[in-house]
C-alpha cells in the first residue's frame, strides 16, 4: 500500500513540474518557428541514469518578432529515461501525405474537432495537388482502459474499427490518454501496455500494408471562469498518461504530437498577453473540458508545427524600385508594377490559409500570419483590394513597415473547405454507424465521395490580383499604432 502511495505521489509530482514548467515558459514566435528546422517532439532525448526529469526548453532571446528564429513550441518538455537504452531514439516526426493516402482520425482530439473541422482542413490543404482521403471517426467517449474487455475491445470500439478495416487506412492518427488520466487513477503501467496493444490493432487495420501511426496527445483541460472541473488537478492526473503515450511512441519510433503541452503553453501565454494588453481573453473551451472552434483553430497551428509541415502562410514585399524583396515565401508572384501612388500585383498562394475562427479576426502576432510590405508610397492612406474586395487599409508608413493580412478571398475558400469537411464528417458518422446496412452504407459512401470531389476543387488557390490605391490623406495617428479601446 505504501509503495502504491509513493508511486502515485511520484507521478503527481512530475505532473506538477510539467504544469509549472509550461506556465513559466517564455512565449516564442510561431511565425518564425514555422520556418525553422526543429528537433524531434518532445525535443531531444538525453540518455541519463537519474529519474525522469522535466525541464524547460532553451529560452528565446527578447528580440523583435521579425528578427527571431525559434523552434516550434513542443510543450516545454525534455524527458530523460531512467537508464540508457538504445531503443530510445525518437525519429523526426515529419509526416507527409502522399497522393491517394487514406487517413483515419481516431480519438479524443479528433472527437472535439468533429463539429469544427479545423484539424482536418489543415491536413487537406497542406498538399493541395495530392488527393488525400480523410475520415474522422472521433471517439465514442469511453476511456481506453474501460474499452478493454476479455483480452479484446468492447463493442463500441469494434463498431468503429470494423468499417475502418474495410477502408484499409494507410495512416492512422490516434489521440488517447486524457479520459484515462481523469478516471484511471495510477494505473499508468497498465495503460501503457493496453495502449501499446491497441496500436498493434490499429496497424493491422490494413491487411495489405501496415498503416503508419501518428500519436496526437489530447489537449489539456483549461482553467476558465466557468470551468466545471478543477483543470489544474485534472491535468496533474492526466500528465502521467500523456507521458506514457510518449514513451510508447518513442519505443516504437512513432511520430508524436504533444497537443497536451502545446495547449497549456499556448493558453497560458494568451492569458498573460490579454492581461498585459487589457484585452478580452478568448478561451479554448466552453467549460474547461470541451474545445470550441477557437480552441481547435489554435490547435491546428500546434499540429502543423509539431509535424514540421511547410507553412500555409505567405510573405512578400514590393519595393520602391518595383523589385520584390528577398526572403518572400508562400506565394508565386506572377507579375507586378507600381508608381508612388498605386501598385498592382498578381500572385498565387501555395496553399490555402487556416480559416478564421468565429468572432473577431485575430491580427496579433502570436500565431503564423500573412504579411505584405510595400515601400515608397507618397504620404497618404492606401487601401488594398484583392480581386476587387477591400481587405485592409494603412498609411504609407504602415505599408512601409508591413501589414498583417488575415482575410480575403483565399480565407473565404478555406472556410468553404472547412464547412464541407464538417458535412463530410457527418456523412462518415452515418457510414460507420450504418455499416451493417449495405444500402445505407453505399449511400453514405457516395455522399462522402461527392463531398471529397467538391473539396478537392477548392484546395488549390487561384491567382489573385492585389491592388493598392491612395484613398486620402494619412491621419495624424498611424493605423498600425492605434490601440483598441476597452
Amino acid at each position: 500500500m505504501k509503495r502504491i502511495w509513493l508511486e502515485g505521489m511520484k507521478w503527481l509530482g512530475a505532473a506538477g513540474v510539467l504544469a509549472a514548467t509550461l506556465t513559466a515558459a517564455e512565449f516564442r514566435d510561431p511565425v518564425e518557428a514555422a520556418l525553422t528546422p526543429a528537433p524531434p517532439s518532445p525535443p531531444g532525448l538525453e540518455q541519463g541514469r537519474g529519474p525522469l526529469v522535466l525541464r524547460p526548453p532553451d529560452q528565446l532571446k527578447n528580440r523583435p518578432v521579425w528578427e527571431r528564429t525559434a523552434r516550434p513550441p513542443q510543450g516545454g518538455i525534455i524527458l530523460q529515461p531512467r537508464t540508457p537504452r538504445s531503443r530510445f531514439r525518437p525519429q523526426p516526426p515529419r509526416v507527409e501525405f502522399q497522393d491517394g493516402d487514406r487517413v483515419l482520425l481516431l480519438g479524443e482530439a479528433f472527437e472535439f474537432d468533429r463539429p469544427h473541422g479545423y484539424l482536418q482542413t489543415r491536413m487537406l490543404s497542406q498538399w493541395p495537388d495530392r488527393r488525400v482521403h480523410i475520415r474522422n471517426l472521433g471517439w465514442p467517449g469511453v476511456a481506453l482502459l474501460e474499452a478493454q474487455t476479455n483480452g479484446g475491445w468492447g463493442p463500441d470500439i469494434e463498431k468503429l474499427l470494423t468499417p475502418a478495416a474495410s477502408w484499409k487506412p494507410t495512416k492512422v492518427f490516434i489521440s488517447l490518454g486524457r479520459q484515462d488520466g481523469v478516471i484511471g487513477g495510477i494505473r499508468t503501467n497498465e495503460f501503457r501496455e493496453v495502449f501499446d496493444r491497441f496500436l498493434d490493432r490499429l496497424t493491422a487495420l490494413n491487411d495489405e500494408s501496415p498503416a503508419q501511426l501518428v500519436i496526437v496527445s489530447p489537449p489539456a483541460y483549461e482553467v476558465t471562469r466557468y470551468g466545471l472541473i478543477d483543470a489544474q488537478a485534472a491535468n496533474n492526473r492526466t500528465a502521467p498518461y500523456i507521458l506514457a503515450t510518449w514513451q510508447v511512441s518513442t519505443n516504437r519510433q512513432i511520430p508524436f504530437v504533444n497537443l497536451f503541452g502545446w495547449s497549456i503553453y499556448d493558453s497560458e501565454n494568451q492569458r498573460k498577453e490579454a492581461a498585459e494588453q487589457q484585452a478580452t481573453l478568448r478561451y479554448y473551451t466552453t467549460d474547461g473540458t470541451h474545445l470550441n472552434g477557437y480552441g481547435m483553430w489554435r490547435l491546428s497551428f500546434g499540429l502543423g508545427l509539431h509535424l514540421r509541415w511547410p507553412h500555409n502562410t505567405w510573405r512578400f514585399g514590393l519595393m520602391a524600385d518595383n523589385t520584390m524583396r528577398d526572403g518572400g515565401f508562400g506565394m508565386d508572384i506572377l507579375s507586378h508594377h507600381r508608381s508612388t501612388r498605386e501598385a498592382w500585383l498578381q500572385g498565387r498562394a501555395w496553399r490555402l490559409p487556416t480559416p478564421n475562427p468565429p468572432g473577431v479576426i485575430d491580427l496579433s502576432e502570436n500565431h503564423p500570419q500573412c504579411y505584405i510590405q510595400v515601400t515608397g508610397f507618397d504620404p497618404g492612406l492606401y487601401a488594398l483590394q484583392v480581386d476587387g474586395v477591400e481587405v485592409v487599409r494603412g498609411t504609407h508608413k504602415d505599408w512601409a513597415k508591413y501589414r498583417v493580412i488575415a482575410e480575403g478571398p483565399d480565407w473565404g475558400l478555406a472556410e468553404q473547405v472547412r464547412r464541407l469537411v464538417v458535412e463530410k464528417t457527418r456523412a462518415v458518422t452515418r457510414w460507420a454507424g450504418q455499416f451493417a446496412d449495405p444500402p445505407a452504407r453505399e449511400a453514405a459512401e457516395k455522399e462522402i465521395a461527392s463531398l471529397e470531389d467538391r473539396i478537392a476543387k477548392l484546395l488549390k488557390p487561384p491567382a489573385r490580383v492585389f491592388y493598392w490605391k491612395r484613398i486620402g490623406d494619412a491621419p495624424e495617428e498611424s493605423e498600425a499604432d492605434k490601440k483598441p479601446k476597452h
